[in-house]
């Protein structure tokens, strides 16, 4: 299993966890939302999937989303320089 590096940071840290394919990286992966067919679709639940989509959108357009790869790729080297 492959466990997102910010969840498992504590435990690697303590030692209870050890990287064993430390070369290994999954490639970031945009979210996607599967959910039936719009028909009879709650109110509530159109609403939450406008709010992420525009959130993704802003999230694209002011470039926070290359900034926070580029924090996740420094964070994944700072963790490889402290595990090798």
């Amino acid at each position: 299993m492959l466990l997102p590096s910010l969840m498992v940071e504590d435990a690697v840290a303590r030692g209870a966890l050890k990287r064993v394919l430390p070369s290994l990286e999954a490639t970031p992966l945009d979210p996607h939302l599967a959910y039936p067919s719009r028909e009879q679709q709650h109110v509530r639940v159109r609403k939450f999937i406008e709010h992420l989509t525009e959130a993704r959108s802003r999230l694209k357009s002011s470039g926070l989303v290359d900034v926070l790869r580029s924090f996740q790729l420094r964070h994944r080297a700072e963790q490889g320089e402290r595990l090798g």
